[in-house]
């Protein structure tokens, strides 16, 4: 038998209700939308109904071979995608777990 320690599970439920607290607190973007890089990319509108859908996970993404070009700043800053994996629509099911929030 492993010994438990007796703070444990208390710590876990204050985390826990901590990190349902702040889920409800918004999140502004520090940079102001019109001056965000790839702004027409990173927010364009939800897929469609009928959009087709590929299962993946982190693992897999992590990966995914980065673009050769990626380093040249006109490539980064273009609203055009930069790899085929930004025109598909993935999916990716698991547990979400939010330590912190940043300060911006």
């Amino acid at each position: 038998m492993v010994p438990r320690h007796p703070l444990l599970g208390t710590l876990v439920l204050v985390l826990s209700s901590w990190a349902l607290a702040q889920a409800d607190l918004p999140c502004d973007p520090s940079t102001p939308l019109a001056k965000q890089s790839r702004t027409d990319m990173k927010h364009r509108k939800p897929a469609s109904p009928g959009t087709v859908t590929t299962d993946t996970t982190v693992a897999e993404m992590l990966n995914w071979d980065t673009p050769d070009d990626i380093a040249d700043k006109q490539t980064r800053t273009s609203e055009a995608p930069v790899d085929d994996h930004e025109d598909q629509a993935f999916v990716i099911e698991g547990a979400l777990w939010r330590i912190a929030k940043e300060a911006n």
